[in-house]
């Protein structure tokens, strides 16, 4: 009897498991105010993706530096039609909700695949992404850069966002996650009937960039004044807990919101 047990329970665990690459990363967030600096665990699963975030956040408030520590935790779950998106207080124990339509999701990343003309006609390419020639190691890969300048159509002026990309083909686990995220990306929009002439466009140039670059390892997105750099420091094959893509229970919910396009 006591046999039986144990090998009830180590089955009952195991399929409450998650196959997953697990990515670890640093992102280093510079604005006029102060630093966020956060150490990210990133879980890719074919499910979804959740990123654990550790961060120390440096403010300038007043002329008095103010220091907090965070513990967060990021769940995307890609679904026909839209994102789901919980993002997790662990130090208050609260979540917000947020539901996005697909084509909104897209469009956050369009602008550096976009190539407009003065009448603001435009068309989605990958040429838009330029090699520079320089090769670098970062961490234990090999990598490349390339440089994107893209438009943020907004109130006003059109803003220019620069993006600095550092490409590898070393690490097939990076491509496989790139593989998955798309893949994931991809099932949100089929058969989804959209205004935005783009969409699936874009969808198709990040294919065919991950083909022909690989994975990206290193990040630098200089927007408005606000800088942020990502650097993937390890990957490796893991797994992760199925309870991990929704918030823990006892948390509260904040505001949260549902945006359609119509």
């Amino acid at each position: 009897m006591v046999r039986t047990a144990v090998i009830t329970v180590f089955f009952v665990s195991l399929a409450f498991s998650i196959d997953a690459i697990v990515i670890e990363k640093e992102v280093l967030t510079r604005m006029g105010m102060g630093t966020t600096r956060e150490q990210v665990t990133e879980y890719v699963t074919e499910k979804g993706i959740v990123r654990e975030i550790v961060s120390e956040v440096q403010m300038n408030m007043m002329g008095r530096m103010q220091r907090e520590k965070r513990k967060e935790t990021e769940i995307i779950i890609y679904r026909k039609g839209g994102v789901l998106n919980y993002k997790i207080n662990h130090g208050s124990k609260v979540f917000s909700k947020t539901e996005l339509p697909a084509e909104m999701v897209i469009g956050m990343t369009m602008m550096i695949y976009l190539d407009c003309d003065p009448q603001r006609r435009c068309k989605v390419t990958e040429d838009k992404i330029k090699p520079t020639g320089e090769v670098k190691r970062i961490g234990k890969w090999k990598a490349r850069k390339f440089v994107a300048e893209g438009i943020m159509p907004g109130m006003g002026p059109h803003k220019k966002v620069t993006q600095v990309l550092w490409f590898t083909k070393d690490s097939d686990l990076l491509l496989k996650a790139e593989k998955v995220k798309l893949k994931l990306l991809r099932s949100s929009v089929k058969g989804v009937k959209t205004k935005n002439p783009y969409i699936k466009d874009v969808v198709k140039v990040m294919d065919r960039i991950v083909e022909k670059h690989g994975s990206s390892v290193m990040t630098e997105v200089n927007m408005h004044g606000m800088v942020v750099k990502e650097v993937v420091k390890s990957v490796s094959t893991g797994s992760i807990s199925e309870d991990k893509f929704a918030p823990p229970k006892g948390y509260n919910e904040l505001g949260g919101f549902k945006i359609q396009v119509r």
